[in-house]
């Protein structure tokens, strides 16, 4: 299973959607020589390959950061800047253990954007997006580990620059999993 992330410098929605596909084609081409394909998207917008069903794939973006992940089994990535923490997605989202590790912790914003990346990398992987009750899937750390509840499924998470969080749900057993940071200016040639 691969990871690629792209920084860049466009910061609106438009802009960081479409350096995503620009970073998805670069992938389908490295990792499987694919030039032509056909997205498309299951009843919850999870995109996938029409013309590849073998080879599964996700985009997330946010400011400054897109991320592709690619592999062959159906998988969830998600990416976010480190932000304060906003209480009340905390108490939509967050078990009273993970409320608690978020308010415990020395760097709050940092543990909370694992916490939502990580949920959102399941739930994207499921194919269910945010119709998924968050609640129902619970994260903690101990130390490099990222312990949880959910079962067939592993998970990788990665903190780029002190700035972002890039997470990483693949269904079924452990699967080595790459991160290759691909620069602006590949991805437009």
């Amino acid at each position: 299973m691969k990871l690629y992330a792209c920084f860049f410098r466009e910061k609106d929605w438009v802009s960081q959607h479409e350096a995503a596909h620009r970073l998805l084609r670069f992938c389908l081409m490295k990792e499987y020589g694919i030039e032509e394909y056909s997205l498309g998207k299951g009843r919850h917008g999870k995109p996938y390959l029409e013309n590849h069903p073998d080879v599964k794939i996700n985009l997330s973006h946010c400011k400054g950061l897109a991320v592709c992940g690619t592999g062959n089994v159906p998988l969830g990535a998600d990416c976010e800047g480190i932000r304060e923490v906003r209480s009340g997605v905390v108490r939509r989202v967050c078990t009273e253990t993970e409320k608690n590790e978020i308010e415990n912790s020395s760097d709050p914003a940092l543990v909370f954007t694992r916490m939502w990346t990580l949920k959102e990398s399941f739930v994207k992987a499921v194919g269910r997006g945010i119709s998924y009750p968050m609640r129902n899937v619970s994260f903690s750390f101990d130390k490099n580990n990222i312990l949880t509840n959910v079962t067939g499924a592993f998970f990788r998470q990665y903190v780029l620059d002190g700035k972002y969080v890039i997470s990483l749900c693949g269904a079924g057993n452990e699967q080595d999993v790459s991160l290759e940071i691909v620069s602006e200016k590949a991805l437009r040639q």
